[in-house]
Parts: structure tokens; sequence; C-alpha cells
């Protein structure tokens, strides 16, 4: 394996937890969102970070597809997928 594949995210919880809001929450930042749903993306964040995942997408999005519909009280629809691999890029692509 290519130290790329096995070197783990890591990152500052409020900026991971500011992009997710902005990706899910139809671009309003942590600032923008009630303080309780803003603590929700930093508590996602952190999760992600300290869950030691591999840079994947697909790893992170099928921990993003669990936590963010644990959070919006929805089930992990097959169709929705795609936009946790999305969010997972964007993860990657910053972090």
């Amino acid at each position: 394996m290519s130290q790329a594949t096995t070197a783990t995210l890591t990152a500052d919880v409020k900026a991971l937890g500011d992009l997710l809001a902005v990706t899910y929450e139809e671009g309003l930042g942590l600032a923008d969102l009630h303080p309780l749903t803003a603590a929700r993306y930093r508590g996602i964040a952190a999760d992600l970070i300290s869950r030691d995942l591999p840079r994947e997408p697909h790893a992170i999005a099928m921990v993003l597809a669990l936590l963010v519909g644990e959070m919006r009280h929805e089930g992990v629809a097959p169709w929705m997928f795609a936009r946790h691999l999305d969010a997972a890029g964007g993860v990657l692509a910053r972090f």
C-alpha cells in the first residue's frame, strides 16, 4: 500500500465541521446555523477524525452516511450515497 492510502484523516475539527455544514446545509457555514446544529457538525467532524479512517472516499462516505443520517433522523438511502461520496471527496481535498 502506498502512504497516501494508509494515511489517516487529520484536520481541524472546526474547519472540517464548517466544510460539512456547507456541504449538507445548502452553503451555510457553522456561523450561519443554530448553535445546536453547528455543534452537531463539529461533533461529526470530531468523530470522523477520531475513527482513524483510511484516506478513501468510500470509507469516509460510509461514516458520513451514518452520522449525518442519524443527525437528520434519516435512513441511509442508496440514492443519497452519491452525496456522501461527494462530501468525502471534499473532505479529502481539504484535509
